[in-house]
This record gives C-alpha cells, sequence and structure tokens, in this order.
C-alpha cells in the first residue's frame, strides 16, 4: 500500500460528522405570495443537464436508518443516510435548509445537493424527494469536509408514492435507496438555469421499508 493510500485510510478511519441536516422540517423563510399565488424568490427555473460539470463528487453515500413516527396521528416517515468525503482533499456539501433565503436571485454562489429516494433497480421507483442549498450570503448552509468527515441528511418519504410502490409489489416489503447529485445555479436570460455538476451517486445500500 502507498503511503497516500495509508494516510487516507487515516483520514477516513479518523472523520467526523460535521453536520445533521433534518429536511423533514418547514422551511424558515416562507415563499413568497404574489397575486395570490405562491411563487419563489429564485424565480422559474430551468433544467440543463446536457453538459455535466465534470467535477464528481468524491463521496460514498451510506443509508444508517429509516424513521416511522406518528405525529398527530399521521405518519412521518424518513429515511436518514451519510454522505462521507472519501477523496485526498477538502470538499464542501450544501447543508442549508432555507431554499427561499439562500436561493434568492440575489445570491451568488448558489449551490443545492438533491436526494432522491428510490425504490427497486430500475430507476424509477421514485418515493421520496430533498434538496440541501448553499449560498454565499449564508456561510452556515456551507459544510468544510475534511477527508473521512461526513454529513448526515434526513429525507421525507412520500408515503402516497410508497404505498403505489407496495401495491405494484403485492404490498411486499420495499428496499430504499438514495441518488445524490450536486447542481449549481445561475442566472440566465432572466430565469435560473439548474446544471448538474459531476455525475449522480447512488447509495452504497439499501433498507427495507416499511421497517422489519
Amino acid at each position: 500500500m502507498t503511503r497516500s493510500l495509508v494516510c487516507l485510510a487515516f483520514f477516513l478511519a479518523s472523520g467526523k460528522q460535521i453536520a445533521y441536516v433534518d429536511l423533514t422540517v418547514p422551511p424558515k423563510t416562507p415563499e413568497i405570495n404574489t397575486n395570490g399565488g405562491i411563487i419563489r424568490s429564485s424565480g422559474g427555473c430551468v433544467f440543463d443537464r446536457r453538459t455535466p460539470d465534470p467535477q464528481t463528487l468524491p463521496v460514498s453515500v451510506k443509508l444508517s436508518r429509516i424513521f416511522s413516527p406518528v405525529e398527530n396521528g399521521l405518519p412521518k416517515d424518513a429515511v436518514e443516510f451519510i454522505v462521507t468525503n472519501t477523496g485526498e482533499k477538502e470538499i464542501t456539501l450544501p447543508i442549508g435548509a432555507d431554499p427561499v433565503q439562500s436561493l434568492a436571485p440575489y445570491a451568488s454562489d448558489r449551490r443545492e445537493l438533491n436526494f432522491t429516494l428510490l425504490e427497486g433497480d430500475d430507476g424509477y421507483g421514485f418515493v421520496g424527494f430533498g434538496t440541501a442549498v448553499s449560498s454565499a450570503i449564508n456561510p452556515d448552509s456551507l459544510a468544510h469536509l475534511a477527508p473521512g468527515d461526513s454529513v448526515a441528511y434526513k429525507v421525507p418519504i412520500d408515503l402516497r408514492l410508497a404505498n403505489k410502490r407496495r401495491e405494484l409489489r403485492n404490498g411486499a416489503t420495499l428496499q430504499l435507496s438514495v441518488r445524490v447529485h450536486l447542481g449549481k445555479i445561475v442566472i440566465d436570460q432572466g430565469s435560473d438555469l439548474h446544471a448538474q455538476v459531476g455525475d449522480e451517486i447512488r447509495s452504497g445500500n439499501s433498507l427495507p421499508w416499511p421497517p422489519q
């Protein structure tokens, strides 16, 4: 084993959790209500993934547990997973949970870390979504991870979608995984342009839902 690999193994073994991001709670800043309609202050969205940025995040993603609490008589299922820096240099990850503020059009260096909860191996069994955000106007929305450091994220399960998938599988237990990709946002012709950065990353494991 080379010296660099030995050092990397040491960093991964001694890493720490930098932040815990709960994306199941409502954002702190309410959305703007204009003329009776609800819009985001960041404006319209245009998705452009034809030419992704080649800098894929050097991270691993591992599901750690599934929550199935009941609040006010309603189920609030969610998935918790850990994103770990597996590279040899420091990286930054969005950890903000207030998209209206962080992704406002006047903010610079706007980024988003998008999470898609999946069921099955076909890549189309969507059962939940979440997004952590960051920008220069909110320094606390960005976490700095040394090699081996990690961030824990908690993303809600969409029970309508999950139960529909269970119906398609005759009530069988679902195996949930998560897909992660980084995006950056810039103004293009007056609208937000969401550009994917690097390739999507899928969790290295799955967990059963409902929990056994």
